[in-house]
């Protein structure tokens, strides 16, 4: 009964903290989190990049894009967002921030194109 117990309430608490990001609603009711959804794209192909880092300028949160160029990340709700996209050198693109405001974000997917470098 207490193992029950304890699985339905971490439950609850994963559905709470990352609800935003599975159900495509940014706002989450119960947390001060937000997620921000996006994806890396090559400027000249189109096509996806696989592992670049995402981070914040405090770099208290790193993530990495999947094979589709796909990516989350939670990061504490404030008026504007600084997403710094890193380890590009390694694949031959510039290194790019990215500027998200609070008050404009409504959960749409951010799309971020990366030039390769000259």
């Amino acid at each position: 009964m207490k193992i029950r117990i304890i699985i339905g309430i971490t439950c609850l608490f994963i559905i709470a903290t990352f609800g935003s990001c599975i159900y495509s609603d940014p706002f989450i009711w119960v947390s001060p989190m937000r997620c921000i959804r996006g994806e890396i794209i090559d400027s000249n192909t189109n096509k996806p990049l696989s592992d670049i880092d995402i981070t914040t300028p405090e770099k208290n949160n790193i993530v990495h894009s999947d094979s589709a160029g796909v990516f989350h990340i939670h990061l504490k709700t404030k008026t504007e967002y600084t997403l710094i996209i890193n380890n590009t050198a390694d694949y031959g693109y510039s290194q790019k921030d990215t500027v998200i405001l609070d008050s404009l974000y409504q959960g749409e997917k951010i799309i971020i194109y990366l030039t390769k470098q000259q």
